[in-house]
């Protein structure tokens, strides 16, 4: 099992969990993609105003989606983040709890770009944070 960062905006983080679960990752992250494999754990990263981790769930599949499925997409008819992913949700911060509650990664961040869409967690860093969420959610 391979632990990652899905990082993405408060719009985006929002549709994607309102649709079952769902992250996707414009094509310049291809090699990263490649390599999540079903079961891996992502952890849900949203940027301003948030800005910390409000949850993570378990890969369940992907797939390349040339449509547009993001609202922005749909807005300019193009597909931006072609590259999904399927997460079953296993925690999930209610939504009116995310800038209040999330985990932050200032202590973390060693080795951690917030500008990359996905990227590899060591399992170092995974196992802290998956040890701040509340223990009756998972």
């Amino acid at each position: 099992m391979v632990f990652w960062l899905g990082i993405g905006s408060i719009e985006n983080w929002e549709y994607g969990l309102e649709q079952g679960g769902v992250w996707g990752v414009r094509e310049r992250y291809q090699k990263a993609w490649d390599r999540v494999k079903q079961n891996d754990v992502l952890f849900f990263y949203v940027m301003r105003p948030v800005k910390g981790i409000i949850g993570y769930g378990t890969i369940s599949s992907k797939e390349r989606h040339l449509k547009s499925f993001w609202p922005e997409e749909r807005k300019e008819g193009i597909s931006l983040w072609p590259l999904h992913l399927r997460i079953e949700v296993d925690f999930c911060l209610p939504r009116d709890k995310w800038e209040m509650n999330r985990i932050s990664l200032p202590s973390l961040s060693q080795g951690i770009t917030i500008q990359r869409a996905l990227q590899e967690l060591r399992e170092g860093v995974a196992q802290d944070l998956l040890g701040q969420f509340p223990r009756d959610k998972r």
